[in-house]
Parts: C-alpha cells; sequence; structure tokens
C-alpha cells in the first residue's frame, strides 16, 4: 500500500474522480439525446402530412422527458457533489 498518500488525499482524489465521471456520463447522454433528436428532426422534415407531423413531435417530446433525464443519471452527479461538498467542510473545519 502506498504510504505517501494521507486518507484524506486519496478521498479528494476520488470525489474529484467520481466528479469528472459523472458529467462525463452527462454529456455522453447529452449527446445521445441530440443524435435522437436529429433523427426526429429528419423525420419531421419527412412527414407525409400534419398528421405525421404531430406524431414525431409527440415523440420527440416523450423522448426528451422520460429518456434523457433518466440516462444523464443527476444522481451520480449529486452523489459526487455531496462527496465533494462533505470534503470541503471537513477541510474547512481543520
Amino acid at each position: 500500500m502506498n504510504t505517501d498518500t494521507s486518507r484524506p488525499d486519496l478521498e479528494t482524489r476520488n470525489a474529484l474522480r467520481h466528479g469528472a465521471s459523472a458529467l462525463a456520463h452527462m454529456r455522453e447522454a447529452l449527446e445521445a439525446a441530440a443524435l435522437a433528436i436529429s433523427r426526429y428532426e429528419e423525420q419531421y422534415r419527412e412527414a407525409a402530412d400534419l398528421g405525421q407531423n404531430t406524431k414525431v413531435l409527440n415523440w420527440a417530446i416523450n423522448h426528451v422527458c422520460t429518456s434523457v433525464l433518466g440516462n444523464v443519471r443527476i444522481d451520480l452527479a449529486a452523489d459526487a457533489q455531496a462527496e465533494l461538498n462533505a470534503i470541503a467542510k471537513r477541510t474547512e473545519e481543520a
């Protein structure tokens, strides 16, 4: 075991890594969502009639409301934020 690094330093590094990972995950989920919306845009442009335009818009709205927020995993970012905040408070108190 490496004794050159103190426990608080390791906790801080892990918390920072968790935050960075959460941000990367959110970015990837939003990029995937943007690709899905692009496909809906194409379907919207190619729609045969107003009824089909309406359906495509509904699909896009549903995708944003149900898939995007769940895939972004806000809980991971919130956990990382709480972890960093706890470390910051301990550091201030020391």
